[in-house]
């Protein structure tokens, strides 16, 4: 009876390590395939950037820019959940209103020229 515990003992400690060993290959393959599914979607964007013009490339490092003075400043992003649609329009017709202001003195500026 002795030698058929041990026996059931040791068999358990097998399977476990095997669906252990099993599990851990599984979820380091997944981890290798986000892996590359990611440097896929990085080279991929890479290749979009650097095939476009000086114009887009500075477009798109300005709006990174300015999404990471956003992100120091407020301490959020655009990917925040505590704002409705109508809170967004508010937050727009306040950039819209600024937009104008500088607008008005840059007419002013060059209209005095």
């Amino acid at each position: 009876m002795f030698c058929l515990v041990n026996l059931f003992q040791v068999i358990f400690l097998a399977l476990s390590t095997f669906i252990e060993q099993n599990s851990l290959n599984h979820m380091l393959s997944q981890i290798h395939l986000k892996h590359i599914s990611i440097s896929n979607i990085i080279m991929d964007y890479n290749n979009k950037i650097s095939n476009t013009d000086s114009i887009v490339k500075k477009t798109i490092n300005e709006f990174l820019e300015r999404a990471e003075i956003g992100k120091r400043k407020y301490g959020k992003t655009l990917d925040r959940t505590d704002l409705i649609d109508i809170d967004y329009l508010q937050h727009l017709k306040e950039e819209l209103m600024d937009g104008v202001l500088y607008l008005n003195k840059f007419l002013d500026i060059h209209k005095n020229n």
